[in-house]
C-alpha cells in the first residue's frame, strides 16, 4: 500500500532502475515515475559512506561536496539544486544513488538531506 511515497529500486545490468510512487492527498491516484541511473554513480556514492563512521549523521552539504570532488565537479550549491540543473546534477547524482543505498540498509536518508550511516556496505 502507498501512503504517500514509495520506492522501488532493482539493478539491471549496469544501471539501477528507481521506480517511485505518489499519491495524491486529495484524489487518490497514484502516479509513477522512471529513472535509470548509472551503476557508478550509485557506486561513488557508496564509497564515499564507506569512509564515514557507523551511526553518525552526515550533512547534505557535506555529501554534495564528497560527491562533486568525486567527480571533479565545481559548482555552487544554486547550480547543483537549482532548476534545469536537478535533473543534470542533483537528482543522478546526489538524491537517487541515496535512495538505492537508503533500499539496501546502507544509510537512513533523513528529510533534511543528511543522513545516518548505518555500517552496511
Amino acid at each position: 500500500m502507498i501512503t504517500n511515497t514509495s520506492i522501488d529500486v532493482r539493478k539491471i545490468n549496469r544501471e539501477w532502475i528507481i521506480s517511485e510512487y505518489r499519491k495524491d492527498k486529495h484524489t487518490g491516484k497514484i502516479s509513477s515515475t522512471i529513472k535509470k541511473i548509472p551503476e557508478h554513480y550509485v557506486d561513488t556514492v557508496r564509497k564515499i559512506i564507506q569512509q564515514c563512521e557507523a551511526g553518525e549523521v552526515y550533512g547534505y552539504e557535506w555529501l554534495m561536496n564528497k560527491i562533486q570532488k568525486e567527480h571533479g565537479l565545481n559548482i555552487d550549491r544554486d547550480a547543483w539544486n537549482g532548476g534545469r540543473n536537478r535533473t543534470t546534477y542533483y537528482f543522478p547524482l546526489h538524491y537517487y544513488p541515496l535512495k538505492v543505498l537508503e533500499k539496501q540498509g546502507v544509510i537512513i536518508y533523513n528529510g533534511n538531506g543528511s543522513i545516518q550511516t548505518t555500517g552496511g556496505n
